[in-house]
């Protein structure tokens, strides 16, 4: 595509990337989206949030985590559901404080996280004996 001098739109890279992620093919969606990132053109959030969806549900934990802290270095935050996904796989392994830290990164970069997401720092809390 991008041979034959089409330039993918935000419509094509979700599309490439739920397609991957759908088949288990984690590492192209990944090496897709890192590629383009490489030629200048910004992937989508949403093309990111697709591939955070899809690591978390392969059990990919720190690969997600990863690419959540890339994100927000380049100053981009994932959607709340996305967001809250990952905060539940994280608390759920014990790691509250990197939970803390993304909160407070993403919150700083304006994504505004919901009940839910309280939720899980409290069910975390609760679990492990601490108020919250």
């Amino acid at each position: 595509m991008i041979r034959k001098g089409c330039v993918p739109d935000k419509r094509t890279y979700s599309v490439l990337v739920n397609g991957w992620c759908s088949a288990g093919k984690m590492k192209e969606a990944q090496e897709f989206l890192e590629e383009m990132s490489s030629k200048g053109f910004n992937p989508p959030v949403r093309g990111r949030d697709l591939l955070i969806d899809g690591l978390l549900n392969a059990g990919y934990l720190e690969s997600a985590k990863a690419l959540v802290r890339k994100m927000t270095k380049e100053g981009f935050v994932p959607d709340v559901g996305i967001f809250n996904s990952l905060t539940e796989a994280v608390c759920k392994s014990g790691e509250v404080d990197f939970c803390i830290s993304l909160y407070n990164d993403v919150c700083r970069l304006g994504l505004c996280p919901d009940i839910e997401t309280g939720g899980e720092f409290e069910e975390e809390a609760a679990g492990s004996g601490e108020e919250g």
